[in-house]
């Protein structure tokens, strides 16, 4: 399972997640289609570090969850919900049952023209590559 699967799963797994917006509603990639509220995922950033002579032993992926709302109050209790069950959360990935840990790194809100909410939930994996 890769990450982006992994994130799925583990947000499908969240009943307090799921019961504000459902997994089914959060989709990889940019889009601008579908009726709010929904949410995408964008991997941003795959870093390498901790280089060894079988090669990196750790790798940092930022990605971003943006969480598109009508209404603030709902987009922000989905937020919470989304650091709730992201932050200090495993998820396992890789053939060989890798662990990536998330930890939450910023968040950032915009509403646009159309009164529509973007909520920003950025959060970074470090995998153990190694073992």
């Amino acid at each position: 399972m890769n990450l982006e699967q992994a994130i799925h799963e583990h947000w499908a797994d969240s009943s307090s997640l799921e019961g504000l917006l459902s997994a089914d509603r959060l989709t990889t990639g940019r889009t601008h289609a579908g009726t709010p509220p929904y949410a995408t995922l964008q991997l941003r950033t795959i870093r390498s570090e901790l280089p060894t002579n079988q090669g990196p032993a750790l790798e940092e992926i930022a990605f971003r969850i943006n969480l598109w709302h009508e209404s603030y109050d709902d987009a922000k209790a989905i937020a919470e919900q989304v650091r709730t069950a992201f932050a200090g959360a495993s998820l396992e990935i890789g053939e060989s049952g890798q662990l990536a840990r998330i930890h939450h790194a910023a968040d950032s809100i915009k509403q646009h023209g159309d009164g529509l909410w973007q909520w920003t939930v950025d959060l970074v994996a470090r995998v153990y590559v190694l073992s």
